[in-house]
Order: C-alpha cells, then sequence, then structure tokens
C-alpha cells in the first residue's frame, strides 16, 4: 500500500509535469497521464475496499476514520479496545484487534462502493485468541447501512455465539454477499459488532485481516502438499495449502508411507492432517509417501502425488536438547520491561523440536506447554498467558496456563518430558544475581553459554543488556555459536 510521504511527493511531481506541459502545448496528454496514473496509485480512495491493516492505525474514534473508510468507536494504540496488533495477522503480518470487556463492545464501520462490481460479496479472515482465563467468546454480529450514522438493517450473527471462544484459533475465510438491494448503490456502510459473550471472566480478543470487496471468484485449483514431516515417533505432519475436505482426507486409503497406511487419522485444523502407524519411523532415514483422492471444500481432487522425505522424530527430546537460557523471576514494574515473569528457551540442536506435551515446572506447580515447533537456533519465551501479549515486541511467546510462579528469592526450574526425563534444570538463589542491586532492580537471570552440556545453575549471571533482559544475551549467543558448540 502507498503511505502519505509517496502521495505527496507524487502530487508534486505531477503539478510541476503539468506546468511544464502546458507551457509546451500537451494539455491533454498530461491530463490523461495525471488521471491515469492517480487511478493506479490511489485505488478506491476514501474506501475500505482492500484492507490488510498493514498502514499505521490513526488513534482517532468515530466519526473520524482510522484508516481510508473505516472507523471505530474506541481506537488505541495499547492493546485494548480497537487496536492494530503488529504481528497477528495472517503470515505475521498486522491485523485489526478487538478487546471487548465488561463496559465495552467493540464498532467497526467500513464505507464500500459496491456498484464497482457486478457480483460483489465481502471477504474476509477472522479468529479469537484467548485472553485471560474467562470462558467468554467475542461474539460478532455484522449488519448493512446506506448511511454511517443512519439505520443498519439484516443484523446477522457470524458463525455461532461460540464461533469466536476464548482460546488460541487458526484464521479462517468468511465470504458474505451484499444485499440485493445494495448491490447498485454507489455507497453503502458494512458494520461489525464485537460483542462481550456470556460466560465468566475475560473474553477473547477477535482479529480481522485481510478484508476486501469484489467478485466471487471460484476455486478450480486442487490442493497441493506443502509439508511432511515426523510429529511423534510413529506419527507423521501432512499439510495442505489450503482448507481440504474432512472426510475425504481421513480415509486410510488416501495414503500409503512405503508400503504401509496409517493405523489412524486425525485432523490437526483444516488444511492439516495427522497420520499414525502400527511401527515407530527410524530416525534420519528418507521415506516416500503417496497421497491421492484428497479434494478441498470446491471439490478438486489432489493430482496423486508422491513426497520424499527424511524423518525426524520432534519429540525425541534427550537432555539439553533444549535450553533455560534465561529467567526473570522478578520483575519490577518502574523498568524499561514489562512487568511480566518470563522464561527463554533456546534450541541449541539442527533439528527443530516439538514444545506440547512438555512440562514446565518449578518447586511448586507445573504446567504443560501448548503446540509450537521450536527452530535450530531459536529463542521463545514462555509468559503467563494473561500477560504474554506485553512481550509480543521481543520475539515469539509461548503463553503458558497454568503458570508455575517463581520465586524471587529462589526456585527450580524444570523442563521434562514424561517418557524422556529430564530435558533441562536451572537453579537460582538471590546469590545468583551477585548483589542486591541486581536481585532488586528488575535484571534478568542468563546463561553463560547455552551450548555447555552441564548444569548451568552456577554460571548464572544478572543481564548486562539496557532493557535488563531479553535482548543482549540473544547476540551474545550467536557470537559463542560458531566458537564454542559442542
Amino acid at each position: 500500500m502507498i503511505d502519505q510521504k509517496t502521495k505527496t511527493n507524487f502530487c508534486i511531481f505531477n503539478y510541476f509535469f503539468f506546468l511544464i506541459s502546458l507551457m509546451k502545448g500537451v494539455f491533454p496528454s498530461i491530463v490523461f497521464w495525471v488521471c491515469f496514473s492517480a487511478s493506479v496509485l490511489f485505488p478506491f480512495e476514501g474506501l475500505g475496499q482492500k484492507q490488510d491493516f498493514e498502514l499505521p492505525f490513526s488513534i482517532s474514534s468515530f466519526p473520524q476514520e482510522f484508516l481510508p473508510g473505516w472507523y471505530g468507536n474506541d481506537v488505541r494504540n495499547t492493546v485494548s479496545r480497537i487496536f492494530q496488533a503488529s504481528t497477528l495477522g495472517r503470515s505475521d503480518s498486522r491485523a485489526l484487534a478487538v478487546q471487548p470487556i465488561s463496559s465495552f463492545n467493540g464498532e467497526i464501520w467500513v464505507r464500500l462502493r459496491p456498484s464497482e462490481f457486478e457480483n460483489p460479496k465481502v471477504y474476509f479472515w477472522a479468529r479469537s485468541l484467548q485472553n485471560g482465563t474467562g470462558s467468554r467468546a467475542a461474539v460478532v454480529y455484522f449488519s448493512w447501512g446506506e448511511g454511517l450514522t443512519g439505520v443498519f438493517s439484516g443484523r446477522t450473527l457470524l458463525g455461532s455465539e461460540t464461533e469466536f471462544g476464548n482460546e488460541n484459533q487458526e484464521y479462517r475465510r468468511f465470504i458474505l454477499d451484499v444485499p440485493a438491494e445494495l448491490v447498485t448503490l454507489d455507497e453503502v456502510y458494512f458494520k461489525f459488532e464485537i460483542l462481550y459473550g456470556q460466560g465468566s471472566g475475560s473474553a477473547a480478543r477477535w482479529f480481522l485481516d485481510d478484508f476486501e470487496l469484489g467478485e466471487l471468484i471460484q476455486d478450480v485449483t486442487p490442493p497441493q502438499v506443502s509439508v511432511v514431516k515426523g510429529y511423534t515417533k510413529n506419527e507423521l505432519f501432512l499439510a495442505f495449502n489450503e482448507p481440504i475436505d474432512p472426510v475425504f482426507s481421513l480415509f486410510p486409503l488416501a495414503y500409503r508411507l512405503d508400503d504401509a497406511e496409517p493405523v489412524r487419522i486425525s485432523a490437526l485444523n483444516d488444511s492439516t492432517v495427522i497420520l499414525g502407524f502400527g511401527n515407530n519411523l527410524l530416525e534420519d532415514r528418507d521415506y516416500s509417501l503417496s497421497i491421492r483422492q484428497v479434494p478441498d471444500l470446491e471439490g478438486n481432487f489432489l493430482n496423486d502425488t508422491t513426497v520424499f522425505f527424511r524423518f525426524t522424530d520432534p519429540t525425541d527430546f534427550q537432555f539439553k536438547t533444549l535450553v533455560i537460557n534465561e529467567l526473570m523471576p522478578a520483575p519490577r514494574p518502574d523498568q524499561d520491561l514489562p512487568n511480566v515473569e518470563y522464561v527463554e528457551l533456546f534450541n541449541p540442536k539442527d533439528k527443530e523440536f516439538r514444545l506440547q506435551g512438555l512440562v514446565f515446572s518449578n518447586s511448586r506447580s507445573s504446567s504443560i506447554l501448548p503446540e509450537y515447533w521450536i527452530q535450530p537456533g531459536e529463542f521463545v519465551l514462555l509468559a503467563p498467558s494473561n500477560q504474554a501479549n506485553q512481550l509480543l515486541e521481543f520475539g515469539s511467546v509461548v503463553s503458558v496456563n497454568p503458570w508455575p510462579t517463581m520465586l524471587n528469592s529462589g526456585d527450580v526450574m524444570t523442563l521434562a518430558f514424561p517418557s524422556e526425563g529430564v530435558v533441562d534444570r536451572l537453579s537460582y538463589a538471590t546469590a545468583s544475581w551477585r548483589g542486591n542491586e541486581f536481585a532488586n532492580g528488575g535484571f534478568s537471570l542468563e546463561v553463560i553459554n547455552p551450548f555447555l552440556l552441564c548444569d548451568n545453575s552456577e554460571l548464572l549471571r544478572p543481564s548486562t543488556d539496557q532493557l535488563r533482559g531479553l535482548r543482549e544475551g540473544k547476540i551474545h549467543f550467536f557470537q559463542l555459536r560458531s566458537s564454542v558448540r559442542s
């Protein structure tokens, strides 16, 4: 999308070009050039016909626009009410987010021009993410009106009242028809209402991305295999590039691993299945998986496909396959970092691992980690589920519920896998900070060298980063990787 600076420069350029052309007697051609360029550079100026939410929001609430053609009843620059989420859109892009609470229901209006299309439809992607531990869904309605402040009719529930539950969901696409009586109008308004649902505690946070008004384009392309890899010691993770038929995709006859059919199949989401086999697969062995007769939701069948891959088990945890790399047991509210406890994990190996099923604990309580694939050399933060969003600017964050609250004066943090034993363990005490100034100053504790295979508890040090945690250690460890790695 075009930013305001580019638009301004474009207008200045055309203005001087226009004056020069007048002096040279080429007025008709320059008028054509200016009009043509403007139509290409600024399509649907002032309309919300296509929006990916990548441009910064103007912190302006109704009746002022926060994006061209978009209005909200309470737009903010914090993670509350209506706001821009920086990495929570599709493919880690930006998105529009709404947080309904007991005293606030979100309202969003979009100015559209359906007369531009023969058969206009509204397309968008939406999901919800967990917010706290409450049981309330974000309940979403939509309606249509001919004016921004006029009457809106046809108020309709989007999905069901539990469509956007207080849980971590995947994005899914919604397609809505423009009412027949509005399709020929030059200007109409589409309205979202995001309500605080029934239940207890906090409500889900709702996300919207890639909104568009346009023609219905029929899908005639068959699905394709995008990923095949190990899931457990006897299971495969098979992902397609689009949602697939939920019935055909569960037929064992559709799959063959070398000469074996799966003994069980389950859907992980609408585009991914897990294939289970009777025998364990061999680490670092090459396999071939044949897939056939799997259609997408439009009935386009996959061309018979054979995928060759090397199997590795992402749940084959041994001691130090993952490292507890940094701890923040005693954050302070008056520092630059958020006032949030966290533990940073690091993957020092050359293969990816799945965190799901790992037990994360301290001396008093434990929690089972959710699904997350940690890549070779990747750092990821574990944080309480009701505060995890405060750490998103510092990298990938895994929400943990319940959170094993760390003791300020000393504790033992353990990462373990039930079938393999301890993956890593780190203990600390007040003396680990090497002085009361650090122990009481909101400093994290860092492992000096995550590639050492010994217990690093005696080698902890307070962070030397200017924020007192999170950033400096990553640079230090990547430098170590090439010289000290075991």
